[in-house]
């Protein structure tokens, strides 16, 4: 089975481009006449960031597989979940209602108004913080 992946980078040098190449073939099974069917994969290009390139192909060494491989199996599970295979959310801390109420705080910490003052928060309303 050959393979080749290549890394350009682009001109500004802050994004690379990773080319997966059309020589991939996966064999399936023809259920109907028993035939061995090759089938072609295509060439997919896009930009990633080149810090988060490099982090994620020492994952994928570690884990035994290059980064094409590892593409693949995320474009499977996408199929096979039909979407993300990971849940997708926002951090809650950086939600519009909890940066108000962190300015506010900061803006009372600054003026002195809690000077001497002792902060008392309960494990439930930590809780309820942390899980937004």
């Amino acid at each position: 089975m050959a393979t080749r992946t290549d890394f350009a980078k682009a001109q500004d040098g802050a994004f690379s481009t990773l080319m997966l190449d059309a020589e991939m073939h996966q064999a399936y099974n023809d259920s109907k006449n028993g035939v061995i069917m090759m089938k072609t994969s295509v060439q997919v290009s896009f930009r990633m960031d080149e810090d988060v390139k490099r982090q994620a192909e020492t994952i994928f060494d570690e884990l035994g597989m290059n980064m094409t491989t590892a593409f693949n199996v995320f474009a499977k599970a996408v199929i096979r979940t039909g979407g993300m295979p990971f849940k997708m959310k926002v951090d809650s801390f950086y939600n519009a209602e909890n940066q108000r109420e962190l300015a506010r705080r900061i803006e009372l910490y600054e003026s002195g108004a809690t000077k001497g003052q002792q902060i008392e928060i309960t494990p439930e309303e930590l809780e309820s913080y942390a899980n937004g």
